[in-house]
């Protein structure tokens, strides 16, 4: 007679309860660390925002003697612009023959959005400043020729007066984060400097 010992007992291969909450939560730091990942992260965001912006202006710098306008450029609290000189468009218009700079009798002298004068300029199109509505919305500063500003002009001769601008992140309402400038010194090229 056979006893229950003499017959070799097999085992089933299964997962434990300890091993399948072991793989859970690995699987849940996993995807919580890759939608932090795809969060934007904010001082990356205004540091390429800097960088593009000194291209951006060191682009306009050239322009502006390349086409013989004086050209600027423009902050506010949403973005910034490109804006050509009303004067410079008033002689160009008076060379092409068109009454009032090609503007209405009751135009103002103020600074003209480019995309309207020069359409294939679209590379100096506006842009909106990135974090918008967010929690840490981003700062600027700046100054020319030692004065705060919010338009820094770029001449058609000469050069332009020097120039920075400060951006960073507001953490709360009375501490900014200042991440770096984009300067130029009206003769060499525009550059970013990141904070250290």
């Amino acid at each position: 007679m056979r006893t229950c010992k003499s017959l070799p007992i097999a085992r089933q291969a299964a997962f434990t309860l300890i091993e399948l909450l072991v793989v859970l939560i690995i699987l849940g730091i996993a995807v919580s660390m890759a939608a932090l990942s795809a969060q934007p992260n904010p001082v990356t965001q205004v540091q390429l925002e800097g960088e593009r912006l000194a291209a951006l202006l060191s682009l306009c710098q050239e322009e502006a003697q390349l086409r013989g306008r004086s050209l600027a450029w423009q902050a506010d609290s949403t973005g910034y612009r490109f804006v050509v000189d009303p004067r410079r468009l008033e002689a160009l218009a008076r060379a092409l023959n068109q009454p009032n700079g090609g503007a209405s009798s009751g135009a103002t002298r103020e600074w003209q959005a480019l995309e309207s004068w020069a359409p294939d300029m679209r590379y100096l199109r506006p842009r909106p400043w990135p974090l918008q509505g967010a929690d840490t919305p981003i700062q600027v500063l700046a100054w020319q020729d030692g004065l705060p500003t919010t338009r820094i002009v770029f001449p058609t001769q000469g050069a332009a007066q020097p120039f920075v601008i400060r951006l960073g992140i507001q953490r709360t309402p009375d501490q900014v984060q200042w991440l770096g400038t984009v300067s130029g010194d009206g003769v060499a090229a525009v550059r970013w400097q990141a904070a250290s």
